[in-house]
């Protein structure tokens, strides 16, 4: 196998995570000191930099499918979930979880956007304006991965009482 170098580009600080855009246009990449950094993937262009979470950033994560206006989520160690429009750089709201660090992001699979969030021992599920959905209740050890079964639209989140 060869590798071809296409670009590359520089952070403040070392990458913790990077995640593309559905349809592959824009690269998402987080600094471990904070900022995520987003490139043009056809030429590496840097087309925003968000200031991402005091602290540091753990976690970025687009969901499977989006258009203009794709919403990138992004997840710290402020204990704070970010939505943003990875497209125009602006940030969008914030759903505050507590003190632990968010480690861990997935969006549910298909046209119902919803992010299944882990912050230590909760998992909580919001939807992209970053109102929450439900909250689990906290789990006996950390939460170290999330996942959701690969059945878009048919699952349904019960509403938080």
């Amino acid at each position: 196998m060869k590798l071809t170098k296409h670009w590359a580009a520089r952070l403040d600080d070392y990458v913790i995570d990077l995640a593309w855009s559905p349809d592959g246009t824009l690269l998402a990449a987080a600094s471990s000191a904070g900022p995520v950094s987003i490139f043009a993937a056809d030429g590496g262009g840097q087309l925003h930099i968000l200031p991402g979470h005091d602290n540091g950033t753990n976690v970025i994560s687009f969901p499977s499918t989006g258009g203009p206006g794709t919403p990138l989520a992004t997840g710290g160690q402020d204990g704070a979930v970010k939505f943003w429009d990875a497209t125009a750089g602006q940030h969008t709201a914030t759903a505050p979880l507590g003190t632990a660090w968010v480690e861990h992001l997935a969006w549910r699979p298909g046209s119902q956007p919803a992010l299944a969030a882990a912050a230590g021992r909760k998992i909580s599920f919001l939807n992209p304006d970053a109102s929450l959905l439900h909250a689990l209740p906290d789990s006996p050890k950390t939460v170290s991965a999330l996942a959701w079964q690969p059945a878009p639209d048919s699952a349904s989140i019960p509403a938080t009482p």
